[in-house]
């Protein structure tokens, strides 16, 4: 059974070295929301998905406003949107409430070597569709959203098991 955290929140993953090449988003229950693919860069293979950059973080800002952003590296994604937002002049989007899964990962699972997507979905045996993290479907942004959203709930997990520890005194 999957245990969904109880905040209203949004999981995103950007691909693109300094701007936006594509992104997708996973609503709190795990269904892809969004995904688009920027026409500014032809080699995208989705063709019906291709979006103008402004559109995109358009759409970006309808849906998170008022959400929990989770990503797996937010320094990285948060550079690649805001290049992305002065690229077509755009006002920055002020993200509120932004939760990263590298560092959640790094304070729940200390003794890890690795904090990558792919090493923490195969240390802690995460699946999507039953199927393990495969590394040669990774760096497209559905497919790493995805193993993100599990992860985001792995920890969840842990935290909210460390918590009900903590406050009972006889476990």
């Amino acid at each position: 059974m999957k245990q969904t955290p109880k905040l209203d929140f949004v999981v995103i993953d950007t691909e693109g070295k300094i701007l936006l090449k594509e992104i997708a988003i996973i609503d709190s229950r795990g269904k892809l929301i969004y995904e688009a693919f920027t026409s500014e860069y032809p080699d995208n293979y989705q063709q019906l998905k291709k979006q103008p950059l402004k559109n995109i973080l358009l759409e970006f800002c309808r849906i998170t406003q008022n959400k929990i952003i989770i990503f797996h590296n937010d320094t990285h994604d948060i550079a690649v949107l805001k290049n992305s937002f002065e690229r077509e002049n755009l006002p920055w989007h002020y993200l509120k409430n932004v939760q990263c899964t590298c560092k959640l990962a790094k304070k729940y699972f200390p003794d890890f070597y690795s904090y990558s997507l792919q090493h923490l979905a195969q240390k802690l045996s995460l699946k999507v569709k039953c199927k393990y993290f495969n590394p040669r479907q990774a760096h497209t942004a559905r497919y790493d959203a995805q193993f993100t959203y599990q992860l985001y709930l792995a920890i969840d997990k842990t935290m909210n098991s460390i918590s009900l520890q903590i406050s009972n005194p006889f476990s």
